[in-house]
């Protein structure tokens, strides 16, 4: 550190946080950190700033990983139930282990999609600017919601091709589940 002290990041953190608005896990009301946060806040106290500001990247990159893993493996989830007519809880088992050995390409699949459609609504977004229009966030849920309908078709299609990769079948009987 070569002799001298970096800032902390709790002086530069912290110091404009109030807890006054929420339920805050780490402070109470009065802004006192609560016992089990004390070893935390030990830890942030000597944290220096830029050191700080790279875990919190780090973290920040790792949250959409992440989010994409467990979607992948629950992806499939709502076809089973629908499909093998099972349990929501035998429907997340079963497909914990349909997605086993594809979940890093299913979380690609996953952040791709998402990608497409943040991509989709900023282009409606701009579009919609460029015309002198107003933007509503509403708008774009509403215009966007077929890709919520896309999701539905991706997550049957991930389904069945799990199970004719883990079995070397087509599925039978799948006429069977819009009956």
């Amino acid at each position: 550190m070569n002799g001298r002290r970096r800032k902390p990041c709790n002086d530069a953190v912290l110091q404009r946080y109030s807890p006054e608005a929420f339920f805050d896990e780490m402070f109470t009301e009065a802004g006192q950190v609560r016992p089990h946060y004390r070893r935390f806040q030990q830890c942030l106290e000597g944290l220096p700033l830029e050191e700080f500001h790279q875990k919190r990247q780090a973290v920040d990159l790792a949250y959409p990983i992440l989010g994409a893993f467990w979607l992948a493996i629950w992806l499939p989830a709502l076809a089973v139930a629908v499909a093998e007519r099972g349990s929501a809880a035998s429907s997340l088992g079963r497909s914990l282990d349909l997605t086993r050995g594809s979940r890093w390409t299913l979380g690609a699949l996953c952040l791709g999609l998402q990608w497409v459609g943040d991509a989709l609504a900023l282009l409606i977004a701009v579009a919609l600017t460029q015309a002198g229009l107003t933007v509503q966030t509403w708008w774009l849920e509403f215009i966007t919601l077929p890709l919520w309908a896309f999701s539905s078709v991706t997550q049957a299609a991930v389904y069945w091709e799990l199970i004719r990769l883990k079995t070397g079948l087509a599925p039978a009987g799948d006429e069977s589940v819009f009956s």
